[in-house]
């Protein structure tokens, strides 16, 4: 019984945790339509990562990473939005010798659709 509860209460924990999936939400790299879309709103994420002995890679420093945690961010901090024109990738910071934390930095504009 005990392992019963526990088991449950960690599957619960872990669909707490996840992220909620925004469907209708898109991420482009061209301009924005502005026949379909308005402007709201500028979003910068410096998203940095780390390297464990220079050769074992975590994703967390990745381009990938960074416009998820662009998504979300423009979600919660931009109600309404539909999505982001005009991504691009500003900056990137490798690994050094002692320096084990590459860098993304991206930028995109934040649209809502016109009513």
């Amino acid at each position: 019984m005990k392992k019963t509860l526990l088991c449950f209460l960690v599957i619960w924990a872990l669909v707490g945790c996840s992220t909620p999936e925004h469907k209708n939400f898109f991420i482009k790299e061209e301009k924005i339509d502005e026949a379909n879309f308005e402007y709201i709103g500028d979003i910068i994420v410096n998203k940095e990562g780390y390297h464990f002995l220079w050769f074992i890679p975590f994703a967390s420093g990745k381009k990938e990473s960074a416009i998820r945690l662009m998504k979300e961010k423009a979600v919660w901090g931009f109600p309404g939005a539909a999505g982001i024109f005009e991504l691009r990738e500003t900056g990137r910071e490798e690994v050094a010798l002692f320096d084990w934390t590459p860098l993304v930095k991206i930028e995109g504009k934040v649209v809502k659709r016109k009513e």
